[in-house]
């Protein structure tokens, strides 16, 4: 909860971990701030410690540990440097103490290129794959308000994991990533925010993960902030590396769509192979294209699918909510569409399927409650065939003024049924008893049609051993699944 306030120190936020078991979420969870014992730092005013969040095995043991982004940390040369702090997991859960110590990473980390500066924000988003493919996940956090020579040009920051965690030094040293970096398509530029969305999947099905970065304020075509993705390959040797490197957005040849000022294609970034065809497919937000039909702000999604040779515009998509077969709304002004993107494969037919969420979707009249659309794949990738379209008020809640739900997505299967499952982040959503913005997450289960209200479940910090409800604590504002 990147707004929840400890104590009288505003926004310093808190993470709520919860158990997945038969039947769903188990009540109750476990917290982690800053101030828990073994915890790196302690909590200070705007950390948004759990900014964001991703889950990996650092070490190699079979546990997941947990990578928590916290972009507001003041650091010694000034206020919102930001770090990302690692808890490794155990036989007991997630451990501050053993089997490694909670680490630290920012930029003045021994090891860790750059150094740490005002505004930099590391850790507003983070990302976990194998880049090198040595059983070990690796790191990567952005850094976007980076001034690396320019102000806002932003950067990425790998860490790659070994037997004893996460290691600056070895096997690969950490680094550092810019379109600045030689080889790197582009350059960087004023307020590109490069890293301010990250994904990682095998694009060029060679077996070692690569890395698509978003770059929302890339200028290009004399326009500002059309936006654009970069994307860096994996390898045995170096990990990712330079050699094949890719720059997508709406004017690559053959990608459809055009480029618009302020459309920030690069927003959101997910990954799955939606064909089914062994490698993995990239899906981009662009939630400020003025889509279907020119509603300014109505959102669209790029879909660029992968090949031996990396990903190409051989049957790339561009879906918005006037897609032809799209499910129950239309496109409107300020809707955006493609806000959050995510992958699952919540019908379990073998086929990645894309969740997008819709944050400002007005349902029923009701301003800002918020949806989201689920695309299904098939072997000829996505299609409106079985599309859905979901809201609060399907579920056990209700859909109420500025919700905005869907403005996160997390895919999980929470309930141990082989199908994946959808967390939706409300933060905007008043809690049953009142309270201004409290927040709340809502989970609609997978199902052979895709995904049901059956069994769904809502999290909120009214409910028995789920933490005190405050207004503005935003529950929801940053989720992650398993």
């Amino acid at each position: 909860m990147p707004t929840e306030d400890i104590l009288a120190i505003a926004d310093a936020c808190l993470v709520q971990v919860y158990t997945g078991q038969a039947g769903g979420l188990a009540a109750g969870s476990t917290f982690w701030e800053q101030d828990t014992p073994g915890i790196p730092d302690s909590s200070q005013m705007n950390d948004r410690f759990g900014n964001a969040l991703a889950w990996g095995d650092f070490n190699g043991d079979g546990f997941s540990d947990l990578a928590i982004g916290v972009p507001g940390q003041d650091l010694g040369n000034g206020p919102n440097g930001g770090m990302v702090i690692v808890i490794y997991g155990s036989a007991t859960g997630l451990d501050a103490f053993a089997p490694i110590a909670a680490q630290v990473w920012h930029q003045d980390v021994p090891g860790v290129p750059e150094d740490g500066e005002s505004g930099d924000r590391c850790g507003w988003v983070v990302t976990v794959d194998d880049f090198n493919g040595d059983g070990f996940d690796d790191l990567t956090f952005g850094c976007p308000g980076e001034g690396f020579m320019i102000a806002g040009v932003g950067v990425a920051i790998t860490v790659y994991g070994s037997g004893v965690g996460l290691d600056a030094f070895a096997p690969i040293p950490s680094q550092l990533w810019l379109q600045d970096t030689p080889g790197i398509a582009d350059v960087g530029e004023l307020s590109d925010h490069f890293s301010q969305a990250l994904t990682t999947g095998d694009f060029n099905g060679d077996t070692f993960a690569d890395l698509a970065v978003g770059v929302p304020g890339e200028d290009l075509g004399g326009l500002a902030s059309p936006g654009a993705v970069n994307v860096i390959y994996g390898s045995a040797v170096n990990g990712l590396d330079v050699p094949g490197n890719q720059f997508l957005h709406q004017a690559t040849p053959g990608i459809l769509g055009s480029l618009q000022a302020n459309d920030h294609f690069g927003s959101s970034v997910a990954s799955g192979d939606f064909n089914a065809d062994g490698v993995d497919d990239l899906a981009v937000g662009v939630p400020n294209e003025d889509g279907g039909g020119g509603a300014a702000d109505a959102g669209a999604v790029n879909v660029v699918y992968g090949a031996t040779a990396g990903l190409n515009a051989i049957g790339n998509q561009l879906w918005h909510q006037n897609s032809a077969g799209m499910a129950a709304d239309g496109a409107e002004a300020g809707d955006l569409f493609g806000w959050a993107v995510a992958s699952c494969d919540c019908n379990g037919d073998g086929f990645a399927d894309l969740a997008v969420g819709v944050p400002s979707e007005d349902v029923a009249a009701v301003a800002n409650a918020g949806a989201v659309d689920l695309l299904l794949g098939s072997a000829v990738g996505l299609s409106t065939a079985g599309n859905q379209f979901w809201h609060q008020g399907l579920t056990v809640d209700a859909a109420e003024q500025n919700d905005f739900y869907g403005m996160t997505l997390a895919v999980g299967d929470f309930n141990a049924d082989g199908l994946d499952d959808l967390a939706g982040g409300a933060p905007g959503d008043d809690s049953p008893g009142g309270t201004v913005d409290a927040g709340g997450v809502s989970v609609l289960n997978g199902d052979a049609a895709g995904l049901t209200a059956v069994g769904n479940q809502y999290r909120e910090q009214d409910a028995g051993g789920e933490g005190a409800v405050a207004a503005f604590d935003g529950l929801g504002a940053g989720i992650y699944g398993p």
